[in-house]
């Protein structure tokens, strides 16, 4: 159970705040709905039944800000694979990006960010599907990020590469 004022990650929406729970009658049958507000999403809201296990499964605690370091500092570290037979990648990838486990957004990243470098090298470029499942995983680590120590998503960006740069730094 989620009280209002918590913050989630909740599917394509990203970082949520429970705004709280109402009951309403939605066709003539009255349940009670999480009030989900999207953090970078302007003007929306989001209803979740709370009785729907499937649906609120789907709606994560965002990380607590040691989380949040100790993700970063083990970025070094997380694997990467590329997988050849694209539908094969493409079909690996939504279930990463929808993971509870935020290393699989790392690994989508640095993943697709290397395979970019490679084609860059012999001048060709990344799939659209590439780009846009790079995207999303950036968009969602970089708003977690910012959301968990008070940052804008670029700001947390920023955060990201310097920590990495300190740490490589050290080394």
């Amino acid at each position: 159970m989620f009280d209002s004022g918590d913050f989630v990650i909740y599917g394509n929406e990203g970082v949520c705040e429970v705004a709280g729970v109402s009951e309403m009658s939605i066709n003539n049958k009255c349940a009670r709905y999480y009030e989900l507000i999207p953090k970078y999403r302007k003007n929306t809201s989001v209803l979740v039944p709370v009785d729907n296990e499937k649906l609120t499964a789907k709606m994560l605690p965002i990380l607590s800000k040691e989380d949040v370091i100790k993700l970063i500092g083990e970025i070094p570290d997380v694997e990467c694979e590329w997988i050849e037979n694209e539908n094969l990648r493409k079909e690996r990838y939504k279930q990463m990006l929808v993971s509870k486990d935020r290393r699989e957004l790392v690994s989508i990243i640095k993943t697709i960010d290397a395979h970019r470098e490679e084609c860059e090298k012999k001048g060709r470029k990344l799939h659209a599907c590439d780009e846009r499942i790079f995207a999303e995983a950036k968009e969602k680590l970089h708003n977690e990020v910012a959301a968990v120590l008070g940052l804008t998503p670029e700001q947390a960006r920023g955060y990201i590469l310097d920590s990495l740069k300190k740490a490589e730094d050290n080394a």
